[in-house]
């Protein structure tokens, strides 16, 4: 059915432009996706013009199109707004000239020239009109029903993709909102490290990664025995208290490939990988001179032990490894030893 709107002071449908911000689509590269939908509708449709436009308070943009049409056109002189006005879903208008509004656009009066105009529009998944698959020619032409109805499936095609994007955005978003609030109830609140639970899921994976693969590991159970006397409440200038500098001195002499956690109340964990025993013992050593070589913001010297288990074998698991870690460390603790280092093999 044709419609006939008197001309007027361009407006766009209420709702559209949030309508729109939500499918962020204006202004967005070209997408192989539609120039796929326009180039089966040229094809079917053999018309002189084709595209897939979206109308904003200003202007009417074309997200793809075939045919000699401006990328942005004035809202007063945009075919698609006469649409988006009215209480139709499709515009067919079969001699422009002859048409009270769309007769005065530019796109009539000008280059293209278009004489004959049909639309479908494209909805918002709140209903709301807020662009549309159209198809114009420069000179005068009957639009069947049949073209009709193949700008229907076109516009439904394009509207389809459109939703699959903000379905595809939001449910990006939601995955990186919840991994983010997975990540912060893993860490530790003090120092931000892997919290236990966390840091012994880490060591699990890696220690199967790195023995089934042949390349040896190792933990270092790192307690501060002192624990009692550090403040966690207090800070540095620098907004770190005690324990986030004990984190970062033990960080500052592992190495890059590291892997640093808390341990219980009291204590860290280190897994390290692609190091064998004696390197481990050295690391271990470096470790607990970092913590131990000058005394804390506070004035408060650290005294720590050091248990290091290390493993060389597929044979051993995570747990096994973990267990001497504990092991080596009970006879440093016992024995007054800053480091001791057992086999996990």
């Amino acid at each position: 059915m044709e419609q006939n709107l008197q001309p007027g002071p361009a407006r766009v449908s209420v709702g559209s432009g949030t309508a729109l911000q939500r499918l962020a689509i204006l202004y967005t590269p070209v997408e192989r996706r539609f120039e796929r939908i326009i180039r089966l509708a040229q094809a079917l449709l053999q018309s002189d013009i084709v595209g897939l436009s979206f109308v904003t308070e200003d202007c009417e943009w074309q997200k793809s199109s075939f045919g000699p049409i401006p990328k942005e056109t004035p809202i007063n002189d945009s075919l698609a707004n006469l649409l988006l006005l009215s209480d139709e879903t499709t515009l067919n208008i079969a001699d422009t000239q002859e048409h009270l509004a769309a007769r005065h656009s530019r796109l009539v009066t000008r280059s293209p020239n278009i004489a004959s105009y049909s639309a479908h529009a494209i909805l918002a998944p709140d209903g709301s009109k807020v662009g549309a698959f159209y198809a114009a020619e420069t000179s005068q032409q009957q639009f069947s029903a049949e073209h009709m109805q193949y700008l229907q499936d076109f516009a439904d095609l394009a509207q389809n993709e459109l939703q699959m994007g903000m379905l595809y955005r939001e449910s990006h978003r939601f995955v990186a909102q919840h991994d983010a609030q997975t990540r912060r109830g893993m860490l530790d609140a003090t120092t931000h490290l892997w919290c236990s639970e966390a840091v012994g899921q880490l060591i699990q994976r890696r220690a199967q990664r790195c023995l089934e693969t042949g390349v040896p590991c190792g933990v270092l159970l790192i307690n501060i025995s002192n624990a009692a006397s550090i403040d966690a409440d207090t800070f540095n200038f620098a907004g770190h208290n005690a324990w986030s500098e004990m984190a970062h001195r033990i960080l500052s002499a592992l190495r890059a490939q590291d892997s640093l956690g808390r341990f219980q109340e009291t204590g860290f964990v280190a897994f390290v990988n692609a190091c064998n025993a004696k390197q481990l013992t050295a690391l271990a050593n470096r470790v607990h001179s970092a913590l131990t070589h000058k005394s804390l913001f506070n004035g408060v010297w650290v005294t720590a032990e050091i248990g290091a288990a290390s493993a060389t074998q597929a044979t051993a698991t995570a747990a096994d490894i973990m267990r001497t870690a504990e092991s080596a460390f009970r006879i440093a603790n016992e024995r007054s030893l800053p480091v001791h280092t057992e086999f996990a093999d």
